[in-house]
Formats: structure tokens, sequence, C-alpha cells
């Protein structure tokens, strides 16, 4: 004789399929920034949800692509760096307004990439 986990009309469903949900959460920015950031929550745990995604190529002077020049965004800790091309992509929180380019050797640059989605960086 075996036991059925189900009722006559009901379904069992395992009491933790019922508990994993997904939602959208505002959370605090950075302290002091003021700044909003978005994230998501699986089961608790805050995961950060990217807003949008900005691609480019970073080149000297006289337009040699650089290979593993640093793209930061202003003011975080992080990034990316640029393939054997110069070129990059990175995932910002949609208020991002600035981005940060370094490499050896040369000056850093600030770009503002407000209402960009993409941009092209000589370095000097």
């Amino acid at each position: 004789m075996s036991k059925t986990l189900s009722r006559p009309g009901k379904v069992f469903v395992p009491a933790i399929l019922c508990f994993i949900s997904i939602c959208a959460q505002g959370a605090d920015g950075p302290a002091g920034t003021g700044a909003r950031a978005r994230e998501s929550r699986i089961i608790g745990i805050p995961l950060p949800v990217p807003d949008r995604t900005i691609t480019g190529k970073v080149t000297s002077e006289n337009g040699t692509p650089l290979a593993g020049a640093s793209v930061v965004v202003k003011g975080e800790k992080g990034g990316t760096a640029t393939d054997e091309n110069g070129n990059f992509s990175i995932s910002v929180p949609d208020n991002t307004t600035t981005l940060v380019i370094s490499y050896g050797g040369y000056l850093n640059q600030e770009v503002s990439v407000k209402g960009k989605s993409s941009i092209s960086v000589g370095l000097t």
C-alpha cells in the first residue's frame, strides 16, 4: 500500500517552490551620494540589476587601440578593461553620468555618458 502526497482535488507543492519569488526593490546607493540603486531580490538575496550597457573604443592619440585600458564608473570600484582591439562593454546604473578611462603612461580621462550608449576615447 503506498501513501500519496496529495488530497482529492488538491495538488501537493513542495514548500520550497512556494518560497521562491522575484521582485524589484529600490535601495539606497553609496553613502552620501543620495543616489538610488535598483536591485533584484531572489529568495531575499540582493542582486545588482544593470540598467544599461555602454560600449566603446579606447585609442592612443594616434589612433592605436589600447588593450587593457581601465574603464570604471566615476566614484565606484571595479569596472572593465578593453580587449585587444581597444573595445569595451560595461553595464552601469541608468543614472551614471561619467566614466573614468585610464591606461599606464597616459592621462586619465573622464567622459560624460549621460544619454549615450557608445563612446570613443582618445587618450593623450
